[in-house]
Order: structure tokens, then C-alpha cells, then sequence
């Protein structure tokens, strides 16, 4: 090591500090996928995955801060413990599939057992590691620092290319690795930087004149000023991490209303917090002189610029919209659209952030007072940041949402940022601490009079727009005003899951649709025919319908059509967002006032923990899920929740699959069809609304007998042939004309398509893809140019409405394949 010049060794050790920072992003991101199979993709599940998460990271900074101080070679300390993490996350898999076999029996139930037993599975799984990812700044700061004078520079530049790193994995991650990796692969592979550091570091903490490796018999150095009071400068570390975080969740939740609610805008946001974090960092590095009024006017700057930004959130979806419409559809342009998107909120978000990345620096700056300490106190401070992250993330992301909206979650970090600058001005002279408290009571006007903010402007989110319409270049005002075309918001509220909104005619509940994060999940008017058959093609060909249960409660259209079948003694509906629950009474004319039969029952939480830690078995589920382009939807089209699904149903039961096709590739249509194929002994596709299928899946072939039967209960139940008539189905041979493919014509058509699974959830990226392009896959243009056979009846049908059924066609329909799908050419609807 004497022989590599020291530019080269300093630049290798910041490389693999950078590396490190990269592989903890990747690490957070993927074992968020993972222990959401087991607690579930709800808040309270979130919660314990990031209270384990940033707990373990504070313990760490704690522990081995404290004991950098006794450490003879922190190097090579920090050595070891990165061959700990490279060990750990290459036997991760494994490690988790242990687990999940262990906590099988568990419940997971909220709020007791979700608690208990959820966080000692997290801890189970990410404890180790997480205590060991805090080894990193306080280490190497003892290590690195020659002198007392030096570690501020050396602090400041490894947090702020550690953070670099971090925001280098947030990218990657949610763009590449997951999506061409999958889960297993992408936590091996980031394994190997860990190892690879973990070596480089063990031979660099050997070498002779390593800084930080016989610092044993060195004179303690001091500064010779008076040490300053230890409190306040932890106490602006830890508020600064509570307010950091409260923005965070607030600015994802903004940046879902107006990018879509994607892992693409997630990684986004992220990256850019990151990003802007470690350019803070960096400059404080270069400071020439720093005090306690520097961190006073950072603190006191960072609120104002926060203060400043509010008036802009209600910009953010027109702005958004505009920044989309530059660009086209192709594969460049979606690139190109993201880089324009990163630019653009870097732009924004850059003065706040930039100060919130300086805070730490500087108060580490104001705490070290000798070279032998300079470990522990970057230690404790960041770990007193983390709790407050912590509890950023806790409060800020998720309690405070139960009782406020998104302006008013966003005031409350303004706030928070202008009280560390008043306890900042506990270290200066009286006129700090006034213009500290004016500071202070502006932000607490701000929070009570909320003003100039435009809630109604996330109601109906403009990123569904992939071109310019009319008004596009209208002011954000007149835009918005255009989406609602005379119809009136009638419910809004921002909660812990998401912001719902009811739009339509306050005279009317017919004429009205239920947008969760700016996304239309279910309308009485336009989704009529697809929520009716959803709740009657499983009604009719299951044999019994004593038990069904319903993933997604939307308008409850699909619920209450199930209360017209008397058999039916419960309908389990599992619905993660209490918003929508609460304005489900504003459908009751089109719901049949489900709210109000006995027989239901809403299970609040994740639909994988409810259906998969559910008692007994059902003998119809109903999954009519959100598109699975949203975030934790693809959980939902998986070959191991099918495989769930099963486990929970009665022998002849049915599964019943909604997906939309409005802005779905063939590979997006064809790994669902192949994956329910895959899954269940029969599978049937049939059409509902423009844009929407319906896969039909059973354990058991569906014979004449069981097509006779449901023939018996269509003739006896008057209410169930009015309601299939009020949605243009007259007949069973009406509803039979419906059916598109069969289980051979799916593996006909989408031999091609790949299966989606939990250890590679590429549907997730490809719906993202095709969402962005906004082109679907519409029956008529299949219509075009797959032989008429391939279809049970439905083509011959719409041809000869009155032509007689031959119901021996239905079910049992030929694989006779024309041209691949894979050929057909994209449609923009």
C-alpha cells in the first residue's frame, strides 16, 4: 500500500464509501418488498419495516461511536463489520425463507400482534445488518482524521458521499436492478460491494501509517475554545430528522398526486432528497469558518425556504403535466421524461434540501472537541438524527395523517424547521433567540391559517394524460377546472394509505367515481358492467356462496350486488385505506346500501395479510385490485397469491380476477392470463366494461352440470336477471357471449409473456412502462387478426346477436393461433 500514491487511495476509499451508501438504499428498498409477504404493504406494516430499519441504524451509530473511542484500529473494525453485511444480505434469501416458514402460524394482526410479532420478524431479519451500516461515518471519520482540525472536512465529505451513494442506489434500484434482477438477485449482488469493501478496507487497515491504526501512544488533541453545551446541538440533530422525514412523506405523497403513485416517481423523489442532502454535505466540507450562528442562520434558513416552497405544492400537478406532454411514448422518451422530472424537482426542492444535508456537518463541527472523541460524537449525533427520522417517519408520515391533510402534515415540518432555529439560538446572544420566536410564530400562523393552498387540485390527477389536451397550457386554475367539466368534489381527505376523493353530481349517485391518489379506481357509471359481472360471474358458477370475499371496496358496487344471492351468509372485504370506507354511504343508491347489511364485514389492511392470515376458507374471492402499475398492487397478480388464494378457497370454489387492458402491453395482459394459467386447474377470460377483463379461475374444470346449474339459479333469482339486464345482459346466453378466451387460448396467444412472482415483480415496471406510453391492448384490435375459433363464441356472437348459443363451444374453446400477439401493434385508445 506504501507504493498507490495517496490521491489514489483516497479516491478508493471514498469509491467504496460511496459503494456502501448505494448498497444500504438497495438493501432498505428490497427487504421493504420482502417483509411485505409477510406483515403486508399497509401503513402499519410500513411502520415496523422502517422502525427496525432506522432503529437499528441508530443503535449502531450509537454502539460503535461509543466505541470507536477503545477501538486500537477502527478500520479494521469497520472492515469486519462490512463483511458481516456482505455475508448476511448474500444469505438473505435464505435467511428469509427460515423466517417465513417459522412465523408461518403467526397472525400479524393489528395493532397487538402486528406490533410484537411484526417487529420481532423485522428485527429477525434486518437487525444485524443495520447495527453494522452504522459503523460507517463514525469509523472512518476516526479513522481518516489526522487531526482534530481535519475531521469536520472528513466528516462532512464522507456523509456527503455516503448519501451520494444512497441516492445512486434509490435510482438504480427502482429502475434496473428490481426490474431486470428481481429481488433475490438484486440483495446477492449488492452483497458483493459489501465484501469487496470489507477486503479492501482489511488490507488498508494493515498497512503501516494507516491513519487511525496506532493512534494509541498519540498526544489527545484539543481545540482550545470553550466547549459549547452538548444539548441544544443534539437536540437541532434531532428535530432536524423528525422535520426531514415529515417532508419526505408529505412530498411523496405530493409527488404520487402529480407523477402517479409508482415505484418510478418514489425513486424520484428519493433520489432527488439525496441527492440535494449530500450536496449540503459537501459544502460544508469546504467551509472555511464555522460557528454557532452558522448553524442558527442554516436552521433559520432552512424554514424559510420551506415556508417558501408551500406556495408552490398546488403548481406541482400542472407542472408535472406539462413537463410529460414535451416528450413522446418511446422507450428514449421515457428516459428523457424521468431526467426532465429529476431536473425539474432538484430545481425546486434544492435550497431547503441543501441546507437540511449542511445541519449535521455543522453541528458535528460544533460538538468535537479531540481527535480520540471525534468517533463517538458523530456517533451519538447520528444517532439522535435517526430517532428523529424515525419518529419522523412514524408521526409525520403516518399518525399526524389520522388527524390532518397533506398542507397542513407539510406546516408541521415548517414548524419543527424553525424551532431548531430557536434552540440553535440558545448558543448566542438574546437578538438570536428573538428573531428565532418570530420566526417560529410565522410558521405557526402559516400551520393555522393555511393559506393560498388548492386542495382540489389533487382530487383528479393530470398524470393520466400522456398527451396534450385543450387546455393543457391553461392556467393551473383553468386546468383543473376543465377535469372536473361540472362535476363537484364531494369528498376529500388525505389519510396514512392515501387521498381519496369522490367526484360526480351531488344529486346523483349514479354519476359518480371514487379517485384514490388522483387515479379513478371504480365509477357507478362507467365501471357499471365490469362491477356487476364481478360479483355475478363468480355468483353464478360457484357451486356454493356461503363465504366471499372481496379484495378492494371501491364504490361497493361489487359487494352489494353479492347481497342479492340468499345463500351468501358473509362477504370479508379487505380494504387498506379507511378514507375509502368512509365515503362508501355517498354510493349507497348504487351499492344497494351494502353499508348497512349485516353481512358485511370490512377487514382494514393489506389484502395479502387479510386473505392470507384469514380463518376458514371462502368459496368466492373477488380481486378487483388498482392497476399494477401503483405501488404494491403487482403483490396482487403473483403466482404466490394465487397460490394463497387457493390454500383460502373451497374445493370447487371461484377465484375472480379483474385487469385492466386500457393501458396494458400484451406482455402486461399475457404474464397476468399465464400466471393465472399456471396457478389454477381452468382458467376463462371474459369482457366487462371497454378496458377491462375478467379471468374467471377454478380448482375444477367447469362441466355441462355446473353450466346447467347456473342456468337453474339465473331463471330463479329475479333480482339478479334485473340487474344483469340493467347492464345490457339479457340472458345466460348474453352473459356466455361475453367470454374471449379460454385456458388453452391463453397459452396459444401469450406463450411469450413470462409469469410474475414475488422474487421477480417485473409486471410492476412493464404496467409502469406502458402507463407512461399510454397505449392499451383493446379486444377489437385481437378482434383483427386472430382467427375466429380461438374464441368461445363471443367474435361469432357479436356478428349474429341472435344466433343460436351453442354452449359446447363455451369453456372448451380450440388453440388454433394466426398471427402472435406479440406482433400486434400498440393501440392508443
Amino acid at each position: 500500500m506504501k507504493r498507490v500514491p495517496p490521491h489514489l487511495r483516497r479516491f478508493a476509499i471514498f469509491l467504496f464509501v460511496f459503494g456502501t451508501g448505494f448498497t444500504g438504499l438497495v438493501y432498505e428498498i428490497t427487504w421493504q418488498k420482502y417483509l411485505a409477504r409477510l406483515l403486508g404493504s399497509d401503513t402499519s406494516a410500513t411502520a415496523v419495516v422502517i422502525g427496525v430499519f432506522l432503529g437499528g441504524l441508530s443503535l449502531g451509530y450509537l454502539l460503535i461511536g461509543r466505541h470507536s473511542v477503545r477501538a486500537g484500529n477502527p478500520m479494521k473494525l469497520y472492515a469486519l463489520l462490512e463483511a458481516i453485511i456482505g455475508v448476511w444480505c448474500a444469505l438473505f434469501p435464505l435467511i428469509f425463507d427460515g423466517c417465513r416458514a417459522w412465523t408461518a402460524g403467526w397472525s400479524f394482526a393489528p395493532p397487538l400482534w402486528m406490533l410484537i410479532e411484526g417487529t420481532g420478524c423485522a428485527a429477525l431479519l434486518m437487525l444485524v445488518p443495520t447495527v453494522c451500516m452504522g459503523a460507517t461515518i463514525p469509523l472512518l471519520t476516526r479513522s481518516l482524521s489526522v487531526d482534530v482540525n481535519a475531521a469536520t472536512r472528513i466528516h462532512a465529505r464522507l456523509y456527503a458521499v455516503n448519501t451520494a451513494g444512497a441516492c445512486g442506489g434509490a435510482l438504480i434500484t427502482g429502475f434496473v436492478l428490481i426490474p431486470v434482477l428481481g429481488l433475490p438477485l438484486t440483495v446477492m449482488s449488492a452483497s458483493a460491494v459489501n465484501l469487496t469493501a470489507a477486503l479492501f478496507f482489511a488490507i488498508l487497515a494493515s498497512a503501516p501509517g494507516t491513519a487511525g491504526s496506532a493512534d494509541a501512544s498519540t498526544p489527545e488533541q484539543a481545540l482550545s475554545a470553550a466547549p459549547l453545551p452538548a444539548f441544544p446541538i443534539y437536540a437541532v440533530g434531532f428535530l432536524g430528522g423528525f422535520s426531514v422525514m415529515t417532508l419526505e412523506n408529505v412530498l411523496f405523497r405530493i409527488g404520487a398526486l402529480s407523477l402517479g403513485s409508482s415505484s418510478y416517481s418514489f425513486s424520484l423523489v428519493l433520489s432527488v432528497f439525496l441527492f440535494a442532502i449530500a450536496a449540503g454535505s459537501a459544502i460544508v466540507s469546504r467551509l472555511g469558518r464555522i460557528g454557532p450562528s452558522t448553524l442558527f442562520w442554516n436552521q433559520l434558513l432552512f424554514a424559510i425556504a420551506l415556508a417558501a416552497l408551500y406556495f408552490t405544492l398546488d403548481l406541482w400537478p400542472a407542472a408535472a403535466h406539462r413537463i410529460r406532454i414535451l416528450t413522446g411514448s418511446g422507450t428514449t422518451d421515457f428516459a428523457l421524461h424521468h431526467a426532465l422530472i429529476f431536473a425539474a424537482l432538484t430545481c425546486v426542492l434544492a435550497l431547503p434540501l441543501l441546507l437540511s444535508g449542511a445541519a449535521l456537518p455543522i453541528a458535528f463541527h460544533l460538538l468535537k472537541r479531540n481527535l480520540n472523541t471525534v468517533g463517538r460524537q458523530s456517533g451519538v449525533l447520528l444517532s439522535v438524527n435517526t430517532l428523529g427520522c424515525l419518529l419522523g417517519s412514524l408521526l409525520g408520515g403516518i399518525a399526524i395523517y389520522h388527524a390532518a391533510d397533506s398542507p397542513r402534515v407539510y406546516l408541521t415540518a415548517v414548524v419543527l424547521a424553525a424551532f431548531t432555529a430557536l434552540v440553535a439560538a440558545r448558543l448566542l446572544s438574546r437578538r438570536y433567540r428573538y428573531l428565532a420566536a418570530a420566526g417560529l410564530f410565522a410558521a405557526l400562523t402559516l400551520l393555522v391559517l393555511q393559506p393560498g393552498f388548492a386542495r382540489d387540485r389533487f382530487a383528479i390527477g393530470l398524470f393520466r394524460f400522456q398527451r396534450a389536451i385543450s387546455f393543457s397550457h391553461d392556467s393551473p386554475a383553468t386546468l383543473h377546472a376543465h377535469l372536473l367539466k361540472g362535476r363537484e368534489i364531494l369528498y376529500h381527505r388525505d389519510g396514512p394509505e392515501g387521498s381519496v376523493a369522490v367526484v360526480g353530481t351531488r344529486g346523483n349517485q349514479l354519476e359518480r367515481g371514487i379517485f384514490v391518489n388522483g387515479k379513478a379506481d371504480s365509477d357507478v357509471r362507467h365501471d357499471r358492467r365490469t362491477l356487476t359481472l364481478l360479483a355475478h360471474l363468480p355468483g353464478l358458477f360457484a357451486e356454493r356462496r356461503h363465504r366471499v370475499a372481496i379484495i378492494g371496496l371501491g364504490t361497493g358496487v361489487t359487494a352489494g350486488e353479492m347481497t342479492l344471492y340468499d345463500d351468501v351468509q358473509s362477504i370479508d372485504v379487505a380494504e387498506i385505506s379507511f378514507e375509502v370506507e368512509e365515503a362508501l354511504p355517498l354510493f349507497a343508491s348504487a351499492n344497494r346500501r351494502v353499508a348497512n347489511d349485516p353481512r358485511l364485514h370490512i377487514h382494514r389492511g393489506d389484502a395479502f395479510r387479510v386473505i392470507g392470515r384469514g380463518k376458514g376458507t371462502w368459496d368466492i374471492i373477488i380481486s378487483e385490485p388498482s392497476n399494477p402499475w401503483v405501488t404494491g398492487v403487482d403483490m396482487l397478480y403473483t403466482r404466490e397469491f394465487y397460490a394463497l388464494a387457493q390454500q383460502h378457497m373451497s374445493e370447487d370454489g371461484v377465484f375472480l380476477q379483474w385487469a385492466h387492458i386500457y393501458t396494458s402491453s400484451p406482455e402486461a395482459v399475457g404474464m397476468i392470463a399465464n400466471t393465472l394459467v399456471r396457478s389454477f386447474a381452468d382458467v376463462n377470460v371474459f369482457y366487462g366494461e371497454s378496458g377491462d377483463l375478467l379471468f374467471m379461475a377454478t380448482s375444477r374444470t367447469i362441466d355441462a352440470d355446473r353450466l346447467a346449474a347456473a342456468q337453474r339459479l339465473f331463471d330463479s333469482n329475479g333480482d339478479l336477471r334485473r340487474s344483469l339486464a340493467d347492464v345490457g345482459i339479457a340472458s345466460m346466453d348474453a352473459l356466455l357471449r361475453r367470454q374471449v378466451w379460454s385456458r388453452d387460448a391463453i397459452r396459444a396467444l401469450f406463450s411469450f409473456a413470462g409469469i410474475q412472482t414475488l422474487d421477480r415483480p417485473r409486471l410492476h415496471y412493464i404496467a409502469g412502462m406502458d402507463a407512461f406510453r399510454g397505449e392499451g391492448l383493446p379486444l377489437p384490435v385481437l378482434y383483427q387478426i386472430i382467427p375466429e375459433k380461438l374464441f368461445a363464441g363471443y367474435l361469432y356472437f357479436v356478428a349474429h346477436p341472435e344466433a343460436e348459443v351453442d354452449r359446447s363451444l363455451f369453456f372448451h374453446a380450440p388453440a388454433t393461433v394466426g398471427t402472435p400477439v406479440r406482433e400486434i401493434r400498440r393501440h392508443r385508445p
